[in-house]
C-alpha cells in the first residue's frame, strides 16, 4: 500500500492511488490513480475517488451483514445448482437492501463535495448508490452523475 493514505480510509481520492494499492482499491482504481499521477503536464482527465476495501469489509461488518451472509453460505449444498441460484438471489436482496453505515455515508457524501458536486446534489448522488433498482437502471442505461442527480430528484 502506498502511503499516501491511511488503511482506514473508507474512499480515497485518485489522485493518491498507485499500482501498490490494488489490494486496497481493486486493479481499476489502482490503475486510473497511477494513470492520473503520471500524467504529463497540461493533460486533463476527471477525478473521482474509490471506495476502499476497508470500506466494504465495514459495510459486512455493518448490522452484521457477512455474519448473515456467512450462515446462507454455510448451510449451501454446493452440489445442488438451484439452490446454488436461491442463495444467490437471497444474498444479492441483502446486499442491495443493506444501508450503509454512517461514517461511509458521509465519507461518499464529502467526496463528491470535493468533486465539484453542491451538498444537495452530493445526497442525490448517495441516495442513488444506495437505491438498488435506480443504481442498476443508471449502470444499465450508461447515464451521467449529472443525469443521475436528476433521477434521485
Amino acid at each position: 500500500m502506498s502511503k499516501l493514505f491511511n488503511a482506514t480510509d473508507l474512499v480515497v481520492p485518485f489522485e493518491k492511488l498507485r499500482m501498490t494499492d490494488v489490494e486496497s482499491v481493486g486493479g481499476k482504481n489502482a490503475s486510473l490513480g497511477e494513470m492520473i499521477s503520471n500524467l504529463p503536464t497540461g493533460v486533463k482527465v476527471p477525478t473521482g475517488f474509490a471506495t476502499t476495501a476497508h470500506a466494504f469489509r465495514d459495510f459486512l461488518a455493518f448490522e452484521n451483514l457477512g455474519g448473515r451472509i456467512k450462515d446462507l453460505l454455510d448451510a449451501l449444498d454446493t452440489e445442488d445448482v438451484r439452490a446454488l441460484a436461491q442463495v444467490g438471489a437471497k444474498i444479492r436482496a441483502m446486499v442491495e437492501v443493506q444501508p450503509f453505515p454512517a461514517d461511509l455515508e458521509q465519507a461518499i457524501r464529502a467526496a463528491f463535495l470535493t468533486l465539484g458536486f453542491t451538498e444537495t446534489e452530493s445526497d442525490r448522488l448517495v441516495d442513488v448508490w444506495a437505491n438498488p433498482a435506480i443504481l442498476r437502471w443508471w449502470l444499465e442505461q450508461g447515464c451521467t452523475w449529472q443525469q443521475a442527480v436528476e433521477i434521485a430528484t
